[in-house]
């Protein structure tokens, strides 16, 4: 807790073009968000109360899974791990000192595996 979960998704949804503010989803669970210039939805999930698959579908996960053209941000999703797509980008916060933190970035699939290589190379030129 702490890490900076939600201030780095609220980036995500302001550089994504999010209507509404990313806020946490801690109480609510999910916070739907959409943009203007397409109607496209980011979806933010708090995975902390969740107890395994069952908790997870009872919130209608699988209908926010079938979405193909929504972005899916989940907080703790090891609590779910067996209804995690495939194929995803996951993301690990680590916290180094109090105002510093280290980002780990593994692609599953290779969409996921560019999108890594693509930001390595343009913010790195590696």
């Amino acid at each position: 807790m702490g890490a900076g979960k939600t201030v780095f998704t609220t980036g995500i949804g302001q550089g994504w073009g999010a209507k509404t503010p990313v806020t946490s989803p801690t109480y609510n669970l999910i916070h739907e968000h959409r943009r203007d210039k397409d109607g496209l939805r980011l979806y933010h999930l708090d995975c902390y109360r969740l107890n395994g698959t069952m908790d997870a579908e009872s919130i209608g996960l699988d209908d926010i899974l079938d979405n193909k053209k929504a972005i899916i941000v989940f907080e703790w999703p090891e609590r779910i791990l067996d209804v995690i797509p495939r194929r995803h980008l996951w993301l690990e916060l680590r916290v180094m000192e109090e105002h510093r933190r280290n980002f780990v970035f593994e692609g599953k699939g290779q969409r996921y595996q560019d999108l890594i290589k693509h930001f390595r190379e343009s913010t790195f030129g590696v």
